[in-house]
């Protein structure tokens, strides 16, 4: 998943972070009854969030929302061995707004390939992958529907111009199963 951030946000790579919060338990009424081994296909992507820059003690606060789109089999296979893979293509559309209102789209193609592992506690998967692990949160989990999300966040202290850029947010994924 890290990777289809980067990959998502080519254009403004400080904003998305490379490790994970811990997360707040999101204890809702939803169902998560559901098997949770299968094929998804993934029908929704968001993610939002606010980055500040901190630039010689002058902050800069920038809002951003990213949203998938034209998902072409764009699919994570969770098998009952605990290993994942996840593959595919989409249209990536970034909306940043800097503190003075002025708003920035940019749009791309994203390719995704990544796999690993994960294990479930609860409503709770931890992901692992050649990257780094981290927690997703299950919403809702039907025999046909997945929805999940993850926290994200990141501090990044540059010495040589004396800036510090503090990234948090949340994605959020709705996924169908394929092949029922």
């Amino acid at each position: 998943m890290k990777k289809i951030l980067v990959t998502g946000l080519f254009c403004l790579s400080l904003l998305i972070p490379s490790s994970c919060s811990e997360e707040t338990e999101t204890d809702t009424a939803n169902d998560r009854s559901g098997l949770f081994e299968g094929t998804w296909q993934v029908a929704s992507y968001l993610v939002t969030g606010r980055t500040t820059t901190l630039v010689f003690d002058e902050p800069s606060t920038r809002q951003f929302e990213g949203i998938g789109a034209d998902f072409n089999a764009f699919n994570y296979v969770f098998s009952e061995d605990g290993s994942f893979d996840v593959s595919g293509t989409y249209i990536f559309t970034l909306r940043v707004t800097d503190e003075d209102g002025q708003t920035t789209t940019q749009g791309s193609q994203v390719s995704v390939n990544q796999n690993g592992s994960w294990m479930r506690n609860g409503n709770r998967i931890t992901i692992t992958d050649q990257e780094e692990t981290y927690d997703i949160v299950i919403t809702l989990l039907t025999d046909t529907r997945l929805e999940f999300i993850r926290n994200i966040s990141e501090d990044v202290i540059i010495q040589e111009n004396n800036s510090s850029t503090t990234t948090s947010g949340t994605e959020e994924f709705i996924l169908f199963r394929v092949g029922q």
